[in-house]
């Protein structure tokens, strides 16, 4: 298994897992049920695999408007929380809101190339960027092979 690999299936089985069964319902009951018309989890994954602390720094015609209800979930002996942020932005002069998570996992391939004395990676290095861009990829496959079923989420990578 590769890294990009391996990273792509920590996301899913630490976090697409837990969450993408409740994220319609919570966006539904929600006070923005109404305002959001699709009642999936964008996954945006950056071209260049860099993640902003927040997702209106990467696009200023965007704002988060919320959070989801958490999901409470016991996991390796604590209970966890998962909530999910609600953002809007303009289009045609209407507000549009959707629910969006950025994998902070995908940081790890970039910062292998900062801790390059403990990973041998570096920026020139391919492999990081090969990793990278099979990450989508890699996570919408082992959802679809796990599940039979169309995914509660929409991958969303910038070129």
């Amino acid at each position: 298994m590769s890294l990009g690999e391996g990273l792509a299936y920590n996301y899913y089985a630490g976090y697409l897992n837990l969450v993408l069964h409740s994220v319609a319902d919570r966006i539904s009951s929600s006070e923005y049920g109404k305002s959001t018309t699709n009642k999936k989890l964008f996954v945006l994954i950056p071209a260049n695999g860099e993640m902003p602390g927040k997702l209106q720094d990467a696009d200023k015609s965007i704002r988060q408007v919320g959070t989801l209800d958490p999901l409470m979930i016991d996991r390796a002996g604590f209970k966890r929380k998962y909530p999910n942020n609600v953002y809007g932005l303009v289009r045609n002069e209407k507000e549009v809101t959707f629910v969006a998570d950025m994998p902070a996992n995908l940081l790890t391939l970039r910062d292998m190339t900062e801790d390059f004395e403990l990973t041998g990676f570096t920026e020139q290095s391919s492999v990081c960027a090969d990793e990278a861009r099979l990450y989508p990829h890699l996570s919408g496959i082992v959802y679809l092979l796990t599940f039979e079923m169309p995914p509660p989420f929409r991958l969303l990578k910038s070129v």
